[in-house]
């Protein structure tokens, strides 16, 4: 989930009318990147928001997509920021209440490659669900 949408214009990605009213209204873009394609999941209006639906979205992915190494015990959540140490902790305790059920933890909380963060800009949080080899 990305806070600002500066970045995303800065880089060419959407167009600066795109920006400036989703500035306007306050939209914060959940991004999804499954393989190498990077897509927009959903748009919230706030961060709370954005949270719930990425928490709600992992869990969901663990009971489909992701059953089968679930059940081999093979599944590993991991998060990703950029710039947001703070908010970061936060989501990881709301992230382990949600997966307490599936008797899972967030195992790693890392910043994002100054690669990305610099294409997103500062804010963003990420979820993800991995397959240990």
């Amino acid at each position: 989930m990305l806070t600002t949408l500066k970045y995303l214009k800065k880089g060419g990605r959407i167009t600066p009318a795109v920006a400036a009213l989703g500035s306007l209204l306050k939209i914060k873009p959940v991004l999804t990147i499954q393989g190498d394609k990077l897509d927009k999941f959903a748009q919230v209006i706030s961060y709370q928001q954005g949270k719930k639906k990425m928490l709600d979205q992992i869990t969901k992915e663990i009971e489909t997509r992701f059953k089968d190494i679930y059940k081999q015990g093979k599944l590993k959540i991991f998060m990703a920021y950029t710039y947001v140490s703070d908010k970061i902790e936060e989501f990881r305790k709301e992230a382990d209440e949600a997966l307490k059920k599936y008797n899972l933890k967030v195992e790693i909380v890392d910043p994002l490659a100054l690669s990305i963060a610099c294409h997103i800009g500062d804010g963003a949080i990420a979820i993800a669900c991995c397959y240990e080899y």
